[in-house]
């Protein structure tokens, strides 16, 4: 059995991934998952992928879901030209920086727009009141200028002087909207480096790959399907669906914004070179002090599957988890005003999907997520997972499998040194003693009114 690609070219990450291996040459069986036909709910399609989202790769006995993870493990696998994942240090650290913000940058924001101005009336038949979609727009074209100003700057790719993997991610989810709202019209900077894009992977193989969602108006779906069902009359979709979480304090400050324009924390400052994102530092870091390879291992399947939590947790469990937080600590003590107990119910309800996805996909009955040692996946996931803990949510208990996991983390980087890196989580309570800044307070307060609603 040669490599299959489960795709459908309606999907941005599956576009990527089409494009990438036809650019490369590289051989492969592409198997169509019709998602407005469900086809992706199916029992066979849960054989491949038991997350029951597209793209999936099968390669032999072994499978793989998340469009990043596939992507490396192809340009591994294939060992494809060295622009697309760099092998200098900071470059490839860029490239990882960039895949690691688009989960709740680009991604987030612009299958909002896409769900409100394409899906929701095509699976509703409903008009969409205008103030909605236009909030949503709203909220893409600041994380456009984000793009514009971090990560594209002048350069000709957002790596430098040649194309990569990042430029393929971002341009497959911009081109999302392109046949109903033109979002390179009037952004000439992005104009240039989209027609660059576009000649370093070939044009024709763009326009192939691109070709159905350039014709989204003509597409139709059955209202009883799962895509419509699940994604827009019932649950929410994983990205795009919250409002993106309130940055306050040291991080919006001048000084912290020389260090990461994004400005946010984590960031690394080494030299002259600064990075964001806390996937792509904990990589950057492992590779510039080699450290020991069960934290992100040589073994290409073993690595893939590392990859493949890091980049299904941004959507899941980093989506739901910090939420507690928020529900029962900062939001009551920046509003003074009590939340109603639907709110943390509603965040629990998320949160206990993930953490079932988490265990049964991820964890299953090995002693850790890539199998025998700890690795990289392991550490951003549990330091999620303490985040309720310290709000009185304790997500461990009830768990057995869940709570063995934790022990073992702990002692796989040693007990202390995991009770000191929590230990201001652990006192959270504390905060109710702290004085707010009252331009702070009066800045945070209608933010945080607007994610109650």
């Amino acid at each position: 059995m040669g490599l299959e690609l489960y795709l459908d070219l309606l999907s941005q990450p599956c576009r990527a991934l089409y494009i990438f291996a036809r650019s490369n040459n590289i051989p492969f069986e592409f198997k169509q998952v019709e998602l407005l036909k469900g086809q992706h709910k199916s029992e066979e399609f849960q054989k491949v992928n038991l997350l029951m989202q597209v793209p999936a790769l099968r390669d032999g006995s072994f499978t793989l879901a998340e469009s990043i993870a596939i992507l490396l493990y192809l340009a591994r696998k294939f060992k494809t030209p060295d622009h697309w994942y760099p092998s200098d240090l900071q470059q490839r650290a860029r490239v990882d920086e960039y895949l690691a913000w688009q989960h709740t940058g680009i991604r987030e924001k612009e299958s909002k727009v896409f769900l409100l101005k394409v899906l929701l009336p095509l699976c509703t038949g409903q008009p969409l009141p205008p103030e909605k979609l236009q909030g949503a727009i709203k909220e893409l074209n600041v994380v456009l200028k984000q793009f514009e100003e971090k990560f594209l700057q002048d350069k000709p790719f957002i790596a430098g002087k040649e194309v990569s993997l990042a430029d393929l991610v971002a341009v497959v989810e911009l081109m999302q909207l392109v046949g109903s709202h033109d979002i390179f019209e009037g952004r000439p900077k992005l104009a240039a480096w989209r027609k660059r894009v576009e000649e370093a992977v070939g044009k024709q193989i763009f326009q192939e790959a691109h070709q159905k969602i350039l014709n989204v108006k003509n597409l139709t779906a059955d209202q009883n399907q799962p895509l419509c069902t699940d994604s827009v009359l019932g649950k929410k979709p994983a990205a795009g669906s919250g409002a993106e979480q309130p940055r306050a304090g040291p991080s919006n400050s001048d000084r912290a914004g020389k260090v990461s324009l994004l400005k946010k924390v984590p960031a690394l400052k080494d030299g002259d070179f600064t990075l964001a994102e806390c996937t792509a530092i904990l990589l950057y870091l492992s590779r510039k002090y080699n450290t020991p390879d069960h934290w992100y291992p040589s073994d290409i399947q073993k690595r893939a599957q590392v990859d493949e939590y890091l980049s299904w947790h941004h959507a899941n469990i980093r989506a739901n988890a910090p939420k507690t937080m928020w529900i029962k600590v900062l939001i009551p003590l920046i509003t003074g005003q009590p939340l109603p107990a639907e709110k943390l119910q509603e965040v629990m309800e998320g949160l206990f999907a993930s953490l079932k996805q988490f265990e049964e996909r991820f964890l299953q009955d090995k002693a850790f997520i890539i199998g025998s040692e700890i690795s990289l996946a392991d550490l951003v996931a549990i330091v999620e997972l303490m985040q309720p803990v310290g709000v009185g949510c304790d997500i461990f208990e009830d768990r057995p499998r869940l709570l063995e996991w934790r022990r073992r983390v702990e002692d796989a980087v040693g007990k202390e040194l995991f009770f000191q890196a929590h230990e201001m989580l652990l006192n959270i309570k504390e905060l109710s003693n702290i004085q707010i800044d009252p331009q702070l307070k009066e800045h945070l307060t209608p933010l945080l009114m607007k994610m109650l609603k």
